[in-house]
């Protein structure tokens, strides 16, 4: 009988292809977890510094800050971060070397299917980013009468009508909440309402954010096809599969409507929604509808973010529904703390809306709100450091320290200084209010305004977007929560929880609040 020759040559290049694997994957580590030189490594409580910064991030940014003249760097779940003192935000918030984008490129795949909103929300000359800046912001008097009915539509379903005293978790209801009203101007009346939508607004991130940490554990030689095995992968392409159905037959159905009344010689109806102006704007070019409204929503369910990643969470402002639920959620938790401060948000509610209505100058009148809201982001932040950048080359500081090329940076927060805020751990609803009637400081000290001391929309060219319509967004939601519901902390309960994890921290779903509905001074839906 002939056998064929036996050769060795697969098997030799299966295992020199094991071992390449596996010293890539050693050496990247190394590469990745390994301190920069010239940078003090802080660490608390006699903890490794990365278990430091997992376990007591913010002790540990306040040792650094305290202990070090300058820059120092912590230990991320991602690797190491060089942590700047406030002082540094000026110099550096516009430094065409420090980079936003690059970053998050290297920890998330855009190019990979599943990652399609990474790949649209981070392309700076997209047709949805142009959206947001030459639609939506300047629109913002045109959608009010949309979020107005969608807010009543939607508090009608989440808290009912029933005016006993009812317990229900603050952030898991705010985020349905904003979900609801924010996909209202995002994608139109039909599609906001869509459970099948809704599931996914609030799901999409944990799949992406799980899926991309188990991707990175994998050597970049064997990822492309190693993503196929992935569960949370799988799941990630079935669900923008689902979005992509969804959205595309919702595209269709507005662009024929376009086109028809074209054809006819007639104007087109107006539809205030980003889907519509993206059309609009495309003009020609390739437009991803699925992944821009996915990129919208991306941190719809900031619980679920994996949290090692907080070089990611420069992301939050820029998106609307985990940022605003966060927000939403804490501005009702401080009111149930403080129940003094109602009726005078409620006073100024009624005076402004019911002597103006729903006009875009009666909101930027809701000063008090403007201010309590502010206050919430110095006191509250959901994360003490912002501006993360890479640096795409070496940058040299004012007090010479150079951050190497490479590196990722972050800045901290200045929101407890004395010296910028008097008695600065003392909750004050009117201290943003009280600096803006000094000379020349009206606009300056507005929530949607970014300045150093307050970053709770970021700074410099990076700074969110999308901040005026955030503030749009929840003076209308406030309004209503106020006026129609009663609001206070469950008796007898503990105060409000909170999970800490690096420099972030996130209200526990499990924390509850009560709420009765009550009949409203003024009837908000008929201005």
């Amino acid at each position: 009988m002939h056998h064929q020759p036996v050769t060795v040559w697969p098997v030799i290049a299966g295992i020199t292809v094991l071992i390449v694997s596996l010293a890539h994957l050693f050496l990247r580590k190394e590469r990745r977890e390994r301190p920069w030189d010239d940078f003090a490594l802080v660490s608390v409580r006699d903890e490794t510094a990365q278990r430091s910064f997992a376990l007591h991030g913010r002790e540990t940014l306040a040792k650094g800050l305290k202990e070090c003249s300058g820059p120092f760097q912590v230990m991320t779940g991602s690797g190491p971060v060089i942590v700047l003192p406030n002082r540094f935000a000026d110099e550096i918030k516009n430094d065409p070397g420090l980079e936003f984008n690059k970053g998050i490129k290297q920890d998330f795949f855009p190019d990979y299917p599943g990652f399609e909103a990474f790949r649209e929300g981070l392309e700076p000359d997209s047709v949805s980013m142009e959206a947001i800046h030459k639609k939506l912001t300047p629109s913002l008097g045109l959608v009010t009468d949309d979020l107005v009915e969608e807010t009543t539509a939607a508090l009608h379903d989440i808290y009912g009508e029933d005016d006993h005293w009812q317990t229900i978790s603050i952030k898991n209801s705010t985020l349905d909440l904003v979900a609801r009203t924010s996909s209202r101007v995002f994608l139109g009346e039909d599609l906001c309402r869509d459970e099948q939508w809704i599931k996914i607004a609030k799901g999409y991130t944990i799949n992406a954010f799980t899926g991309a940490f188990k991707l990175r554990l994998v050597p970049a030689l064997l990822r492309p096809l190693w993503q196929w095995f992935i569960p949370e992968l799988k799941a990630l392409r079935n669900v923008v599969g689902n979005a992509r159905r969804l959205i595309e037959t919702e595209v269709v159905k507005q662009a024929a409507v376009v086109e028809e009344a074209l054809r006819a010689g007639r104007k087109p109806p107006k539809l205030v929604n980003t889907l519509r102006w993206m059309y609009e704007l495309a003009g020609g070019r390739r437009v991803d509808y699925t992944g821009a409204q996915l990129a919208f929503t991306i941190v719809s369910n900031p619980d679920k973010l994996v949290p090692r990643n907080a070089w990611l969470t420069r992301m939050l402002p820029q998106v609307a529904m985990g940022a605003q639920s966060a927000l939403h959620a804490q501005a009702i938790i401080n009111i149930c703390e403080r129940p003094e401060l109602l009726q005078e948000l409620r006073e100024e509610i009624i005076s402004v809306i019911g002597e103006r209505g729903w006009k875009n100058a009666s909101l930027h009148r809701l000063e008090l709100m403007d201010s309590y809201i502010k206050e919430i982001q110095r006191l509250h932040p959901a994360n003490v450091v912002s501006m993360n950048r890479y640096a795409n080359k070496s940058v040299q500081l004012s007090d010479g320290s150079v951050l190497p090329k490479g590196s990722r940076i972050q800045v901290c927060a200045d929101s407890l200084n004395p010296q910028m805020y008097p008695d600065p751990d003392r909750f004050d609803a009117k201290r943003y209010l009280k600096m803006r009637q000094e000379p020349g400081e009206a606009s300056k000290w507005q929530l949607a305004a970014v300045h150093a001391s307050n970053m709770g929309f970021g700074l410099g060219r990076h700074a969110c977007p999308g901040r005026f319509f955030a503030v749009h967004h929840i003076k209308v939601s406030l309004c209503h929560m106020l006026l129609k519901y009663d609001w206070r902390l469950v008796p007898g309960a503990d105060p409000a929880q909170y999970d800490f994890e690096e420099s972030v921290r996130r209200i526990k779903p499990s924390f509850q609040v009560q709420y009765r509905r009550r009949r409203e001074e003024i009837n908000l839906d008929m201005f």
